[in-house]
């Protein structure tokens, strides 16, 4: 099969999944976390947009304020793609003892989730996404069989103009190859998830989706719109050419608490975890988040009787 091919196939499946989608939603029962008081542990692998998401133990103690607790463990390699992380098993930016560097804490520790970021790179290839991914989700499954495996979608680099629909274009665009930093745009993301499925069949759940960039497209035309006091476009949640600022980064961690916990975030503390965020953005963003996800059946949130009868 080819590239183009596979990216086609990979197209269609999504497009037919996300006809079942529906904009409300309730905690799903399957895997993942959906009692408040539970222990969940993750690991996350990526570069400095992971770690952006969990630059302290704050957004543990966000993600626990419902009950529960999180247990969290990283592999951080700064500026990397998967397959640089991958190949470098012994070099991590941010070691969490007990757990450390991928290579020991997947094999000698149980793990709920697996987070893993794509950057800067193609799907296909020996070195590309969809190769990186079934490695570290192979490596994964053999201790914890059951582990929930996340694609984290971030989002393309900073608009280089100040075209009101920069962004969204760029993210509305289909994936036909282009590599950037981030991820190239919604396609890419949703087309390597389609892949991993048919890849790894015998995997217990399904890969699913945390989609941060699709958040950012839907704030972006609230902002164009003026419906978020204080911006005006996506680009104000940047603080350079592909990191997000104090708010863009509550965003982002209230898009995996929705999609991790499966739980909405309205009602999340905003002050006390990121004091630079009102309480009218964080409502904006909290709510936001949770239509995004219970929008998109990728992220495992969308009611599941509502997509077959959709999909009829």
């Amino acid at each position: 099969m080819t590239t183009r091919t596979a990216i086609a196939t990979a197209r269609i499946a999504a497009a037919a999944l996300l006809l079942g989608a529906a904009c409300r939603c309730r905690a799903a029962t399957q895997a993942g976390a959906t009692a408040s008081n539970r222990t969940l542990r993750a690991y996350h692998i990526g570069n400095s947009l992971t770690f952006g998401v969990f630059p302290n133990d704050q957004t543990d103690k966000l993600f626990a304020s419902r009950g529960g607790a999180y247990v969290r463990g990283m592999h951080i390699l700064w500026g990397s793609p998967l397959s640089r992380i991958w190949d470098n098993p012994s070099s991590n930016n941010v070691t969490l003892a007990p757990f450390g560097t991928f290579s020991h804490a997947l094999t000698q520790f149980d793990w709920d989730v697996l987070t893993l970021q794509p950057y800067a790179s193609g799907i296909t290839g020996d070195k590309g996404d969809l190769a990186e991914c079934r490695n570290f989700i192979k490596l994964a499954t053999r201790r914890s069989p059951g582990v929930q495996v996340y694609i984290y979608a971030t989002w393309p680099p900073r608009p280089g103009t100040n075209a009101p629909d920069a962004f969204a274009r760029t993210w509305d665009a289909q994936y036909t190859g282009q590599r950037t930093g981030g991820v190239p745009c919604r396609d890419y993301c949703q087309n390597l998830v389609q892949m991993l499925r048919r890849e790894l069949p015998a995997v217990q759940n399904p890969v699913l989706l945390i989609p941060a960039g699709d958040v950012l497209y839907e704030l972006d035309g609230m902002m164009r719109a003026g419906r978020v006091p204080g911006f005006t476009s996506v680009r104000d949640l940047y603080k350079d050419g592909i990191h997000l600022n104090a708010t863009g980064n509550y965003a982002v961690k209230c898009t995996f608490y929705a999609v991790l916990f499966r739980q909405s975030p309205v009602g999340l503390p905003n002050a006390a975890q990121c004091e630079k965020v009102s309480d009218t953005v964080a409502r904006i963003i909290q709510e936001t988040v949770w239509n995004v996800v219970c929008a998109n059946e990728l992220t495992g949130c969308a009611p599941a009787e509502d997509a077959g009868t959709a999909a009829k």
